[in-house]
């Protein structure tokens, strides 16, 4: 890659932490990754959740950094959520599950 590619081949995605932004019943959660991929936010209002069945809101486009928004929340109410980006070669990488909370 070039200069702002800094993969590894074989290697995932390294994502940095990510910026959420909660307003009401919709949250925004951003992040950048060292090479393009594919990103996903995955979601429940219960942990542990199976990624493959949990609701989750993607990206769309290939880039290095992904800008999220899930919206049509339920009000006061404690969010668990992954993050997820899978490069070219279709290496994945997922973050531990954090959390945030809806507003009324």
């Amino acid at each position: 890659g070039g200069p702002a590619d800094s993969s590894v081949p074989g290697a995932a995605p390294i994502m940095t932490d990510e910026i959420i932004v909660v307003s009401g019943t919709s949250a925004n959660v951003s992040w950048a990754t060292n090479e393009p991929a594919w990103h996903r936010v995955m979601y429940a209002t219960f942990w542990p959740f199976l990624y493959a069945t949990a609701p989750s809101v993607s990206g769309g486009t290939l880039g290095g950094t992904a800008n999220i928004s899930i919206g049509g929340l339920l009000p006061n109410i404690t969010y668990y959520f992954v993050r997820e980006s899978i490069d070219l070669e279709g290496n994945i990488m997922w973050t531990t599950a954090k959390t945030f909370k809806t507003g009324s």
